[in-house]
């Protein structure tokens, strides 16, 4: 196999995260849950010899886990061997052992008992290619959301019976395995085509309803989430408000503005916190003029804000004094 499997055996668990994570770089936090002795071993395979390629991981933990993982458009497809919580928007999920799942593309967090985690990681444009075989348009980002965290869905199955038997080849013989370019490119676009057919299926089965014919309750919700923006919004509330589940309410929002509705929040709180720099009089500082506008720690928002702008709330600020006209 040479560089196409990479073992890591320890005791220790700064050890095995640091490897972990070097492979997923959008787990936030990998924490221990027990107060035990512990051991764990990771096994990653390199589909094209490349880290930042697809992969398959297999994860053994010797104790319980928590873990939180950051937004991301990558594929993700995860089958756990023994029992795993995931909670997103405070939405709590029990998976099913031994069966895949796609994990959702928004942040996400939960914990895990010991046992075995096989991860497969696949490049998100190559699946939205596919997608297109199966003559689906929509937005590849939007059939993932869907598709995270539901273990219903068809074509699971064969997906995990593919991705065991691989898992299998690599612990029985590992020095032995065909190293050949040719049946690992097969073995990435067999993957590959399996995942995108799975999402394809689960975006043509949603009948929910879209913008174009649900712009009332978009509005209303809009209009909420503007009217309390400075506060705090819980998205539980919201979905209640709007007459939807929290998945149908992310979904649509995805849809109509391509984001998910913290990242919305985010960038409307920001809206406002510019308008209110240019037009700040003589008393009000960025502190006050950021807690106004929904940021009640200041470090975040002087990042997100620069982030989005360019600039820092300071350097806007000084542009413009007083009333909106720029001061010089």
């Amino acid at each position: 196999m040479g560089r196409r499997l990479h073992w890591l055996s320890s005791s220790s668990f700064d050890e095995v995260r640091h490897s972990i994570i070097s492979k997923g770089p959008e787990i936030e936090r990998l924490d221990l849950i027990e107060n035990t002795f512990y051991y764990g071993t990771v096994s990653t395979l390199v589909f094209q010899g490349r880290d930042d390629g697809p992969l398959v991981q297999t994860i053994d933990h010797g104790a319980g886990v928590s873990f939180r993982l950051e937004s991301t458009s990558t594929v993700r497809v995860l089958v756990p061997s023994a029992p795993l919580e995931l909670v997103q928007a405070g939405q709590q999920t029990e998976l099913q052992q031994d069966r895949a799942v796609f994990l959702p593309s928004d942040e996400f967090s939960g914990t895990a008992r010991k046992g075995r985690f096989v991860v497969l990681r696949l490049q998100d444009a190559a699946v939205a290619e596919a997608m297109r075989t199966f003559e689906i348009e929509e937005n590849f980002l939007t059939s993932l959301s869907m598709a995270g965290g539901d273990q219903a869905l068809p074509g699971l199955a064969q997906l995990t019976r593919h991705l065991q038997v691989m898992v299998a080849m690599a612990d029985k013989e590992p020095g032995q395995i065909l190293d050949s370019e040719q049946f690992w490119l097969a073995q990435e676009q067999l993957l590959t085509l399996r995942a995108a057919q799975i999402l394809a299926a689960r975006s043509r089965s949603d009948r929910r309803p879209k913008v174009s014919r649900n712009a009332e309750t978009l509005r209303r919700t809009v209009d909420f989430i503007h009217a309390q923006s400075s506060g705090h919004i819980d998205l539980m509330a919201l979905a209640e408000q709007a007459g939807l589940s929290l998945r149908s309410l992310q979904i649509i929002f995805r849809r109509e503005f391509d984001s998910t509705i913290m990242q919305y929040i985010q960038r409307h709180r920001l809206t406002v916190a510019r308008t209110l720099l240019e037009q700040a009089q003589p008393n009000q500082t960025v502190t006050s003029i950021a807690r106004t506008a929904g940021f009640p720690h200041l470090s975040d928002f002087g990042r997100v804000y620069r982030e989005m702008y360019g600039e820092t709330p300071s350097e806007t600020l000084r542009r413009y004094r007083p009333y909106g006209r720029p001061y010089r």
